[in-house]
């Protein structure tokens, strides 16, 4: 072979014993001879990984040399004798005769066209190195129209590198049309699946800068705003649940204070008939020795526990008045401080100094609450002796509130102490005190003399969690009265 490459010109194939053989010819121009070489198919792939072709098969013939030369258009292949002609590759297709016999005799002949050369090649196989009889004449057609200086060849390998680099292209365009196309998709996709079934805390990735970016920055402003929504319906409900429950709280404390006020009313009736039956039996059985009596100081004498006795008759009248009032209104709140200067007020002897507490502290009571303080302020200018002032302070053990009333008077001795809130008991009517209690046990509030004797009177009111609070507003404390409204300061003590 010339140089080691071989020009396929031919190929047939064979069925040979259940093997495939394929035929080949190979032109020779050293020796200007057709060789014939037969190669099985398992030999001829391993032989094509060192040969100018990548296979022997029919159909691919053209294709192949084309390879190799693009130039080629046509190939094929003419065997004659005496007879016939006929193509072994073409079926059918003739072979101009007075062309066979230019090229038998001159062995080769060129043709040209517009865009086409035709070369007509006739070899002369020598003996016995071909099984057939015969001759044959190869026919090539080449373009002709196509450049074949090295412009063309760049442009070719331009080509090439064009058509690869658009491959390449498409794959990475691909890859990349899948990360940052399908994957955000996906991305988006499911975030939205987490926001409808309620998690609006999912935000959704915002890096980049084109339209999903836009898309998923609307789609976190809009969870942003469902979140902020749904937070703030949360804390609306629960400020509705408390509020409900503190009324509840508030409805409960009402009706304890209800079935209170009926029993202490129905209490009340029954003592103050009681004692009121009591104190006209007295006056009578005195008004009766004054008409058995004939002097005058005894008249003087018995006169005086009469108005006495009719004091103490008023004074019962006073109480029932005041105590069928206790839980009969709503509990409010009251500020403690203005409540206090009210009944400074309503007092119509009230000559002392006091010193208040400036936090606005608001305490749940009955609307007597004044009475207390009142009640406070009269046992201090009747048994203080020589009192002078008195103070209001607060306390906060724990999430409680302790009010503290202290005087700087007399003070109360311990044997007192124990009876000093029991109805009846002291040097007056003795109603004062256990009206107070009274009052305050409307809602649950309590009292307690803790005070030294000789060191003053000292007042302890324990209101417990829920019944008082602090308040930056006055609003809610009851209207101050005129001056001088001796109608709301009975003499109870």
């Amino acid at each position: 072979m010339d140089s080691g490459r071989i020009s396929l010109d031919r190929a047939a194939v064979n069925a040979l014993n259940g093997e495939i053989t394929k035929y080949a010819y190979y032109s020779h121009p050293g020796t200007g001879y057709i060789i014939e070489t037969s190669i099985r198919l398992r030999d001829a792939l391993e032989r094509t990984k060192s040969m100018d072709f990548t296979s022997f098969l029919m159909d691919d013939l053209l294709q192949n040399i084309q390879t190799h030369n693009p130039f080629v258009k046509e190939i094929d292949l003419f065997s004659s004798n005496e007879l016939s002609q006929f193509s072994l590759i073409n079926e059918g297709k003739k072979m101009d005769p007075e062309i066979y016999k230019v090229a038998k005799a001159h062995g080769e002949v060129r043709l040209i066209s517009e865009g086409n050369l035709t070369i007509y090649t006739h070899f002369r196989p020598k003996e016995k190195e071909a099984d057939y009889t015969g001759n044959l004449t190869s026919m090539v057609v080449y373009d002709t129209s196509m450049p074949r200086d090295e412009l063309t060849k760049t442009a070719w390998h331009t080509l090439l590198v064009l058509v690869i680099v658009t491959i390449v292209s498409f794959l990475v365009s691909g890859r990349l049309f899948r990360r940052l196309v399908l994957h955000r998709l996906m991305h988006i996709t499911d975030c939205l699946h987490r926001i409808g079934d309620g998690d609006y805390s999912v935000r959704i990735d915002e890096s980049g800068n084109d339209e999903f970016t836009l898309i998923a920055s609307e789609i976190n402003r809009m969870s942003s705003l469902v979140l902020a929504r749904e937070e703030e319906l949360r804390q609306l409900y629960q400020d509705q649940e408390k509020i409900i429950e503190e009324r509840t709280r508030e409805l409960r404390k009402l009706k304890d204070a209800f079935e209170q006020a009926n029993i202490k009313l129905t209490m009340l009736n029954i003592i103050t008939r009681h004692d009121i039956i009591n104190q006209l039996t007295a006056l009578s059985g005195f008004l009766d020795l004054v008409l058995e009596i004939n002097t005058k100081e005894d008249v003087r004498e018995y006169t005086k526990k009469c108005r006495q006795i009719s004091e103490v008759i008023h004074e019962l009248i006073i109480f029932t008045r005041i105590y069928e009032d206790i839980g009969i209104n709503d509990p409010t709140w009251q500020n403690v401080r203005r409540t206090i200067e009210k009944a400074m007020v309503d007092h119509p002897d009230a000559h002392l100094n006091y010193d208040l507490p400036k936090e606005n502290v608001f305490v749940l009571a009955d609307p007597l609450f004044e009475k207390v303080f009142y009640t406070f302020i009269d046992n201090t200018l009747r048994h203080g002796k020589y009192a002078t002032k008195f103070s209001v302070s607060y306390q906060f053990p724990d999430r409680d509130l302790v009010i503290v009333y202290k005087d700087d008077g007399a003070g109360i001795v311990n044997i007192d102490k124990n009876r000093l809130f029991e109805k009846g008991f002291g040097k007056h009517t003795g109603f004062g005190l256990f009206i107070a209690k009274e009052i305050l046990a409307i809602t649950q509030i309590t009292i307690k003399e803790t005070g030294e004797p000789g060191m003053g009177a000292r007042f302890e009111i324990f209101v417990p969690e829920g019944f008082w609070k602090f308040s930056g507003s006055e609003t809610e404390t009851t209207a101050k009265p005129s001056a001088h409204d001796t109608s709301a300061a009975p003499d109870w003590q």
